[in-house]
């Protein structure tokens, strides 16, 4: 079902930008503590025993967790790219939010693979570690607004000729009740 890919790449976009986003706010504290010889509770196993602001950045990727948090990142690109090719013939009434989650899914790769790989300078790095998760939170809020919803639809029920919501909450013609029809899009025999 489209509306249910819509969802789940939206889920999973948002949980790999989330983890994206606190590895790349690490790697920022993290430099930034280094080359201001300064340090946090989180920032100071990784400055320990280091020459430059190069190898406290290179302790946090040697990091166990840290490199758990990258595969997970991975991983959601792929299951991302995965739920995009699904996607692609979705019906045209599903076009705009269609585009939405290809904006969502270009800001999340954007923002992964600054987590994955940083460069830069301390500057650049933070500056575009800003723009882009301010881009996948503009993408992530157009996409949210646009998926339709899964309401209950109403069926009309052969015996009472009324329109009422399903007992099985079922969509479409899969309802298992014996004379239900999705309202307006089956009649019942006259």
């Amino acid at each position: 079902d489209y509306i249910d890919n819509f969802y789940r790449l939206y889920l999973q976009a948002h949980q790999g930008a989330s983890t994206a986003e606190s590895v790349c706010v690490l790697t920022y504290n993290v430099w930034h503590d280094k080359i201001y010889n300064d340090s946090s509770d989180e920032t100071e196993k990784y400055l320990k025993n280091t020459s430059d602001f190069n190898d406290a950045v290179q302790n946090i990727y040697a990091d166990t967790e840290i490199k758990k948090n990258l595969s997970d990142i991975e991983d959601t690109q792929s299951s991302i790219r995965q739920i995009m090719q699904e996607l692609q013939s979705c019906p045209d009434e599903m076009n705009k939010c269609y585009d939405a989650a290809v904006e969502l899914s270009t800001a999340f790769n954007s923002l992964a693979e600054l987590a994955l790989t940083p460069t830069g300078t301390l500057t650049s790095y933070n500056s575009s570690e800003q723009s882009k998760v301010d881009a996948y939170l503009t993408a992530e809020q157009t996409l949210s607004m646009l998926i339709p919803s899964k309401k209950d639809r109403p069926y009309f029920d052969d015996e009472t000729k009324e329109i009422v919501e399903c007992k099985n909450r079922r969509r479409f013609a899969t309802c298992t009740e014996k004379t239900c029809h999705p309202a307006g899009l089956f009649f019942p025999p006259r």
